[in-house]
């Protein structure tokens, strides 16, 4: 900031309070005319900073959001998949069959049979057109299965298991532990942890896990069927 020289009145701008040289035209601080004898400018006279006009547009990469994410289910490679989340993997089961007692002769042991589980809830039975019985998973060949077996539900990435009064029972054993001896409580829904083992009728276990890549074809049988 500029002094003035002693003995001299040195002018205070009216606008910034600057002090400056004498006879100066223009207040080295902000620049306001010192001549015009006006004082302090009116408000109506002072630059403001002008400010951006607000639109309602928004920005095309906001309004797109992050590549991929329009809504869709995508894989990595940001193509959809259509790849079911969960199946259920079917085995016939000697040793169950063995404590069963069953009169019905067991089928050979072949490949086990999956079936995509693409509802959050389903039945397990066997169908009958008669009694309009069409369950999602299926155990035909199983006579020991009641028309409907038990219901299986899911909830977010839990599933649980409820006997609907069957007459055989349904039962479940963790991964390892030996065969069940006690069928669960009809009517009352108990989960169905990661490895778990179902066993109904006189020869069926079951397992429901997540499904892998490429496992579930057009030719397997859809849990989604009615």
């Amino acid at each position: 900031m500029t002094t003035s020289p002693p003995g001299e009145q040195s002018p205070a701008c009216p606008r910034c309070r600057t002090v400056n040289v004498p006879d100066a035209l223009y207040c080295e601080g902000c620049g306001h005319d010192l001549t015009d004898g006006s004082g302090v400018p009116a408000a109506s006279s002072i630059p403001t900073p002008s400010r951006p006009e607000e639109t309602d547009e928004v920005p095309a990469a906001r309004a797109q959001g992050p590549a991929g994410q329009d809504g869709a289910s995508t894989g990595q490679d940001g193509a959809s998949t259509g790849q079911p989340e969960w199946v259920a993997e079917i085995w016939v089961d000697p040793d169950w069959y063995a404590v069963q007692n069953s009169a019905d002769p067991m089928p050979a042991p072949g490949r086990t049979e999956v079936v995509a589980l693409r509802q959050p809830s389903l039945l397990v039975g066997r169908a009958s057109r008669h009694l309009g019985v069409h369950p999602d998973i299926d155990c035909e060949a199983d006579s020991g299965v009641s028309r409907r077996q038990a219901q299986l539900s899911r909830d977010g990435g839990r599933w649980f298991v409820e006997d609907l009064r069957s007459a055989n029972g349904t039962y479940l054993a963790a991964d390892g532990a030996p065969l069940p001896r006690d069928p669960i409580a009809p009517g009352r829904r108990v989960e169905v942890g990661p490895g778990d083992r179902l066993y109904l009728g006189a020869w069926t276990r079951m397992v429901i896990r997540p499904a892998a890549p490429g496992e579930v074809d057009p030719v397997a049988r859809d849990g989604a069927a009615g």
